[in-house]
């Protein structure tokens, strides 16, 4: 009896390699990282918290352009060379690299009122609320 073969995944796979191979290249996924983000409000402000452990303040940029919050920098590998003379890795996990997040700001967040602190790994942006404009009606 023969038996009838709907998918060949071996195929498949071979057939979208290329394409993901590109997709690395082009946009360097190899070598990104991405710190993860919360983002949430309060009635008084909105907060933004990015966890970036071994990053120190100077390495950190953050600025606004118009509604659009950004935040780059770059976690580099760091071995203490005193300690470790050429190493040869057998696993490598901890994320390394260059990252950038952008954030679009709500329109009722003041971007000229905003607090920004570095403490034990843990960056937190809060941005105080524009307060609501009353409008009377005449």
């Amino acid at each position: 009896m023969m038996k009838r073969i709907l998918f060949n995944k071996k195929g498949y796979n071979n057939l979208l390699q290329p394409f993901m191979n590109y997709i690395d290249k082009e946009f360097n996924l190899k070598n990104t990282w991405n710190p993860p983000i919360d983002i949430f409000e309060t009635d008084s402000c909105y907060c933004i918290i990015s966890e970036l452990p071994g990053i120190n303040k100077e390495e950190i940029n953050l600025f606004i352009e118009g509604k659009m919050l950004i935040l780059s920098g770059e976690k580099k590998e760091k071995l203490d060379e005193k300690f470790f003379d050429n190493p040869r890795f057998h696993r490598i996990e901890r994320p390394v690299g260059a990252f950038k997040r952008e954030i679009l700001l709500p329109d009722y967040v003041s971007v000229n009122d905003l607090n920004v602190q570095l403490k034990n790994g843990v960056l937190e942006i809060v941005l105080k609320k524009s307060e609501k404009k009353v409008i009377k009606v005449k």
